[in-house]
Formats: structure tokens, C-alpha cells, sequence
């Protein structure tokens, strides 16, 4: 939805950023469930997926991004994208503390180290956009 809607330009960079990012993730998750076994890439869940998969917190965030636009649309963008952030950021903590699997947990750092990168750049994007 941002890459259409953003109206900053580094709003939409960070929206492309993140899609690409998080499909070599997929990818990467996929390769380790199929024991590097090559099935094709995995592909991104359909909007009306993702919407079912949101909690209620989740759905009332994307109602705003839906009915933003401009500026507010940035703003709400990246509070979202802040705040999931932040709490993924919490599930890999946790995960780091109790997981077994060397796999899983060198990926987890390696995401852990990416969303940190990404919460830094989310703050000066909020400082940007207001």
C-alpha cells in the first residue's frame, strides 16, 4: 500500500526496502523448511490474507493507512511501521533467549540486527515526515 500511497520519497524507498527484504526472508525461511531443497520463491500472502491473519490492533491500523492519504498517510506509515517494529524486535529477544535450533537462531540474530537498522531509520523518518 505505500509504494502507491507514500507521498515522501523516502517514505516510498523505505516501503520498496522493506518488501524486498522481507521476501529474501521468505525465501531464506523457505530454503530451511525444505532442507535447502529449491521449491521456488516463496510468494507474499494476498492482501485479503494479511488482513486475516491481523489482530484487532492490526486491522485499525491499516482502517488509517486505507483512509490516509498525503502526508497523513506517511505519518500513520510510519508510526505503523515503528511500532510493529519494535515489537518484532521483542519476539526475536525472546526468541533469542529460549530457541535450540542454530539455524533458527542465526537467522534471528541476523533479522534482529535488521530491524534495529530499521528502527533507527523509522525514527528519523518520523522526525522527517512529522
Amino acid at each position: 500500500m505505500a509504494l502507491e500511497k507514500a507521498s515522501d520519497p523516502m517514505v516510498k524507498e523505505f516501503a520498496k526496502w522493506e518488501v524486498a527484504e522481507q521476501e529474501t526472508i521468505a525465501d531464506i525461511l523457505k530454503s530451511m523448511e525444505t532442507d535447502g531443497k529449491a521449491e521456488g520463491a516463496l510468494k507474499p500472502p494476498t492482501e485479503s490474507e494479511v488482513e486475516t491473519m491481523l489482530d484487532a490492533e492490526g486491522k485499525s491500523s491499516l482502517d488509517k493507512l486505507k483512509a490516509a492519504s498525503g502526508n497523513d498517510f506517511d505519518k500513520a506509515y510510519v508510526t505503523a511501521q515503528l511500532d510493529g517494529h519494535k515489537k518484532l524486535l521483542t519476539i526475536q529477544e525472546d526468541y533469542l533467549k529460549v530457541g535450540q535450533n542454530r539455524e533458527h537462531l542465526s537467522v534471528t540474530k541476523l533479522a534482529r540486527g535488521q530491524i534495529k537498522e530499521h528502527i533507527d531509520h523509522l525514527d528519523m523518518l518520523k522526525s522527517k515526515v512529522g
